[in-house]
C-alpha cells in the first residue's frame, strides 16, 4: 500500500452552535481516488476544505504527506497548496476573464513563467481535459460540462500532487456527469496523482473510487471499497444508498 498522503485524526469543526464534524477520521493512501459521500449538510464540504486550509479545525490534527498541518498559517499554506488543485463546485471562474486568463490565474500568481511558456501550459491543460482551442472564450459562453472541465484544466494547471473536486457533477445531466467522471479516472491514472472526491452522485462515485468514506452524524461511519459498500447490510448504509439512488 502506498503512504497515507492525507490523514484526518479525530477533527471537529462547529459553526456558532451547530456542530458539523464531531471527530473525523480518515487516511488517504498516495495515488488512490478517495471519495466521502454522505447526505446534505453532512459535512463533505468542510472535510475537504480543512484538507487544503480553506477552513480550520476546532480540535483533532489535519495532516498532508506526513507533515501536521492544523496550526500553518497563511504564509505557510500557500507554499503548501502549490501540492494541491481543487476543482470547486460550480466551477468558479471568472465570469470577465477568458479560459486562457482562468487556467492561467495560478501560473500568473504563483510561477515565474514567460508568456509564450504560460500560453503552452495552458494549451497543454486544456488539451489534457479535451478542450483544445477555446484559450479566447469566456465561461458564459461554454455548456455547463465545458466550465467544469476549465475548472480541472485550472486544477492542473500548477501540475499537483493532490486534486480535491467539490461536488464536481452538481448541475450537470448524466452525459455530462459520465464525462467528469472519466476525465477524473483519466487524470488519476495518466498524472499518478492522489484525488479526493465530494460528490452524492453514486454512478460517479462508483466510476471513479478505489475507497468510499461515508460520513455520518459527524463521524467518518465506514470506510470501504465501492463493491464493499454495496455489500454492506450496515442499516445507515444501505438507507443512504436507498435514498441516494
Amino acid at each position: 500500500m502506498n503512504a497515507t498522503v492525507i490523514e484526518l485524526q479525530n477533527v471537529e469543526k462547529s459553526f456558532g452552535p451547530k456542530r458539523v464534524l464531531a471527530g473525523v477520521n480518515l487516511a488517504v493512501e498516495g495515488g488512490e481516488t478517495y471519495t466521502i459521500l454522505g447526505g446534505s449538510g453532512s459535512g463533505k464540504s468542510v472535510t475537504i476544505k480543512l484538507m487544503i486550509g480553506l477552513l480550520r479545525a476546532a480540535s483533532g490534527h489535519v495532516l498532508v504527506e506526513g507533515r501536521d498541518v492544523t496550526a500553518l498559517g497563511e504564509r505557510e499554506w500557500i507554499a503548501l497548496r502549490g501540492r494541491f488543485g481543487m476543482v470547486f463546485q460550480g466551477a468558479a471562474l471568472f465570469d470577465s476573464l477568458s479560459v486562457l486568463e482562468n487556467v492561467a490565474y495560478p501560473l500568473r500568481e504563483h510561477a515565474s513563467l514567460s508568456e509564450e511558456d504560460v500560453r503552452k501550459r495552458v494549451a497543454e491543460k486544456l488539451a489534457l481535459v479535451g478542450l483544445e482551442g477555446i484559450e479566447s472564450k469566456l465561461p458564459a459562453e461554454l455548456s455547463g460540462g465545458m466550465r467544469k472541465r476549465v475548472a480541472v484544466a485550472r486544477a492542473v494547471v500548477m501540475d499537483p500532487k493532490i486534486i480535491l473536486y467539490d461536488e464536481p457533477t452538481t448541475g450537470l445531466d448524466p452525459a455530462n456527469s459520465r464525462r467528469i467522471g472519466e476525465l477524473i479516472a483519466s487524470l488519476q491514472q495518466r498524472l499518478g496523482v492522489t484525488s479526493v472526491v465530494v460528490t452524492h452522485d453514486l454512478p460517479l462515485c462508483f466510476a471513479v473510487s478505489d475507497r468510499v468514506g461515508l460520513l455520518h452524524e459527524g463521524r467518518m461511519l465506514t470506510t470501504e471499497t465501492p463493491g464493499g459498500l454495496r455489500a454492506s447490510t450496515e442499516p445507515v448504509v444501505t438507507e443512504f444508498l436507498a435514498g441516494a439512488a
